[in-house]
C-alpha cells in the first residue's frame, strides 16, 4: 500500500509552493523599476553618443528638462534637484542620484541608483 492513497498532501509541497509564490511576487515588484532605471540610464547616455542630440546644441537646462520628462514617463521618483548637468567641451557631464521604494507589503526596500555620464567620472 502506498503512503498517499489516503489523499494527504505533503507539507513540504505546500511550503515549496508558498516560497515560489513569494519569489514570483518579489520579482514582479522588483524587476519593473529596475528596467525603467536602466532605460533612464540609456537616455542619459544618448546625450553624449547620439548625433541627433549633439547637433541640437542643447543647454544644460534643456537636458535637465528632457531627462526629467523621461523620468516622469518611466514613473521614476526623480526631481529636478536630483539631476545635475554641466558641460565638458562638447559633451555633457550628467549625474543623477535617486532611490525607488519597493513595497513588499511586509517591508519596504529601496533600490538606490547613482548614475554618472560619461561613465569614467
Amino acid at each position: 500500500m502506498r503512503r498517499r492513497e489516503s489523499g494527504k498532501i505533503d507539507f513540504g509541497l505546500i511550503i515549496f509552493i508558498l516560497l515560489l509564490a513569494g519569489l514570483i511576487y518579489f520579482l514582479f515588484q522588483y524587476v519593473p523599476p529596475k528596467v525603467n532605471a536602466m532605460q533612464f540610464k540609456d537616455e542619459m547616455n544618448k546625450f553624449n553618443t547620439d548625433p541627433d542630440y549633439k547637433l541640437r546644441r542643447l543647454s544644460e537646462e534643456q537636458v535637465q528638462d528632457i531627462l526629467l520628462q523621461k523620468a516622469k514617463d518611466l514613473k521614476l521618483p526623480i526631481e529636478k534637484k536630483d539631476i545635475k548637468v554641466s558641460r565638458i567641451e562638447q559633451d555633457f557631464k550628467i549625474e543623477v542620484s535617486f532611490q525607488v521604494p519597493i513595497d513588499l507589503k511586509i517591508i519596504t526596500i529601496y533600490q538606490k541608483y547613482n548614475f554618472k555620464e560619461p561613465r569614467n567620472l
